[in-house]
């Protein structure tokens, strides 16, 4: 779970980064 959970969480940060970017 701990795994998943940091793979969502850094798929999140990628996608707010390219919207921003």
């Amino acid at each position: 779970v701990g795994e998943l959970a940091g793979i969502a969480v850094g798929a999140t940060v990628m996608l707010n980064i390219m919207v921003a970017g």
